[in-house]
């Protein structure tokens, strides 16, 4: 069963994308216009399902159907021994169906002849319309990666540190920076910070040096930081993304430990936003 014959005669599906679980592309077809950069992230979402299965016990080839939804798209994921396929559609449209449908074709005997194709380096990209901030955090925390998520729109440019998954940093173009929450604290003075040359960083660490803050201050600040961050990040519907895996990541402050999940730190944002929605 190839991609194409899949999606013949199926109303709401976009596109499907077949990978094997080592990360090559096997097929693809659909409508999406970005197909290249759908194709990175099933590549990459194979090797984390791959690993997520392994933590959870599944067992080799063990298959499984489950289905992601987001505000502007769903996806219906189908693991089989050795292959993984993704479908995208919409939203409103009901999966029971899709998931049977998915289910009943041998994905994994196309996985056994993959086409001819130029691996995948590990760095994968593609566009916020595809893959919204969500997924991309909750399949960077199965697969416990390490290394930068670099997100790009209209409204400027955004950075989401991980290490093993969990986030240790993030900025943003309207998210308050970790010398903006001192100065509200009144750890530093507005004077101060509009003539200072140095980095966020370097400010904390002389704050803390001199004994003008804690670790704990510090560690507020960077807590405020990335929420701010991650809560403009969820907003983005459209734009592109980059992961860069890297070895290790530094502490975004050196000497100070922070780090957060992100399943959690969504959680607490997306509280946070009906509880001020129910307000008004």
């Amino acid at each position: 069963m190839t991609a194409r014959a899949f999606l013949e005669g199926l109303t709401g599906a976009e596109a499907v994308v077949v990978a094997g679980e080592d990360g090559k592309l096997v097929d693809a077809a659909g409508t999406s216009s970005a197909p290249d950069a759908l194709a990175s992230v099933t590549s990459a979402l194979a090797l984390a399902l791959g690993q997520l299965a392994g933590a959870l016990h599944l067992g080799e080839g063990k298959p499984f159907t489950c289905t992601i939804r987001g505000q502007s798209g769903a996806r219906v994921i189908c693991r089989q021994r050795g292959a993984v396929a993704v479908v995208d559609i919409d939203p409103r449209r009901p999966t029971v169906d899709l998931e049977s449908r998915l289910r009943a074709f041998d994905w994994s005997s196309a996985a056994a002849r993959p086409v001819s194709i130029e691996r995948h380096d590990p760095k994968f990209a593609g566009a916020l319309q595809l893959f919204g901030l969500p997924d991309l955090l909750e399949f960077l925390r199965a697969g416990r990666r390490t290394g930068r998520l670099v997100c790009t729109s209209a409204a400027g440019e955004a950075t989401v540190c991980l290490r093993c998954g969990k986030i240790v940093g993030a900025t943003s173009p309207t998210a308050p920076t970790v010398a903006s929450f001192f100065v509200q604290r009144g750890l530093l003075s507005a004077d101060d910070l509009r003539a200072s040359p140095l980095s966020d960083p370097a400010i904390a660490r002389i704050l803390l040096d001199r004994g003008t803050a804690v670790p704990d201050d510090v560690r507020a600040a960077l807590l405020v930081e990335t929420t701010g961050a991650v809560r403009e990040l969820v907003g983005w519907g459209s734009g592109s993304f980059t992961f860069e895996p890297e070895s290790a990541i530094d502490a975004p402050v050196p000497g100070v430990d922070f780090e957060i999940d992100p399943q959690a730190l969504l959680l607490s944002i997306f509280a946070h936003d009906d509880e001020t929605a129910r307000a008004r």
